[in-house]
């Protein structure tokens, strides 16, 4: 694999750092979602490791006396999208069709695609049995949780330590023919939650957002897996390439002694890949 960044998409990167962190608000508004779209793209096109990405990007920002500063840069659009699944969870409650509007969202078709993906791989990687499912880290628009429940008919249970972001989820998604039944929600911050909790699953998804950087997110895991029953999985998000500028990157040396089954690819346009562990 060739570790060259185009000098001319550096660029473009450096100037979307800068204007991210500019930005006075990271509520949804013409130019924030211009900013963000953007930078989005461009992460999806870089294929280098993302060590020889960040290397490149802060040799640049020092030549301007400043450092590149990964963390700024995944905290700003992380705040960003909860601003955007606010949002929406607020469109969603109030549509008159909900299932109409659900899939007006922007980024309606990367989350289908994107389950389809993740369930293919825990298929393939022996995972057969969905009779209960927990969600990590789910927030105020758990379109995954949906397409999930859509797809196995199993009983999913959501989990976010910010009560705000399950009340508005909660708004919308008891509105749908099968919200009621199939969706319960936990106001809980994962490290409040005994791990025996979570012997009834069997999976755990693990959300993009949770944790600031790979190894808090490896520690999430650990606490998770320490009390689910052999056998039973976790699918944890992760990037992969240039979308680590997007969200925490997880390292298989921060995972420890784990069995980690399947790692694919994200598919093509994806921002997320999936990394399957057998408890």
């Amino acid at each position: 694999m060739s570790c060259e960044v185009s000098p001319i998409v550096l660029s473009q990167l450096v100037d979307l750092y800068y204007r991210v962190l500019a930005l006075p608000s990271l509520a949804p508004s013409p130019k924030v979602n211009q900013t963000f779209s953007e930078l989005v793209s461009l992460c999806l096109q870089i294929k280098v490791p993302s060590n020889h990405l960040t290397y490149h990007l802060d040799e640049i920002c020092k030549k301007d006396n400043n450092n590149f500063n990964i963390f700024s840069l995944i905290t700003r659009a992380m705040e960003a999208e909860g601003y955007m699944e606010r949002y929406w969870a607020g469109i969603l409650a109030t549509a008159d069709n909900l299932q109409t509007a659900m899939r007006l969202f922007w980024y309606w078709d990367n989350y289908a695609t994107l389950t389809k993906y993740e369930l293919e791989s825990l298929k393939a990687a022996g995972c057969s049995t969905f009779r209960r499912v927990a969600f990590v880290g789910s927030g105020p628009l758990p379109l995954t949780a949906i397409l999930i429940a859509q797809e196995i008919k199993s009983h999913v249970v959501l989990y976010d330590r910010d009560a705000e972001a399950n009340e508005l989820a909660i708004a919308w998604v008891k509105k749908l023919p099968w919200g009621k039944e199939q969706f319960s929600f936990r106001d809980a911050d994962v490290w409040d939650v005994a791990p025996d909790e979570f012997m009834q699953y069997d999976i755990v998804w693990i959300a993009a957002s949770v944790g600031a950087n790979g190894k808090e997110k490896s520690g999430v895991i650990k606490h998770v897996r320490k009390g689910m029953r052999p056998g039973a999985f976790l699918a944890i998000r992760s990037v992969e390439m240039g979308c680590s500028l997007l969200y925490p990157e997880v390292q298989h040396s921060e995972l420890g002694d784990v069995d980690i089954v399947r790692h694919d690819d994200p598919p093509q346009g994806v921002v997320n890949s999936v990394i399957v562990l057998r408890v």
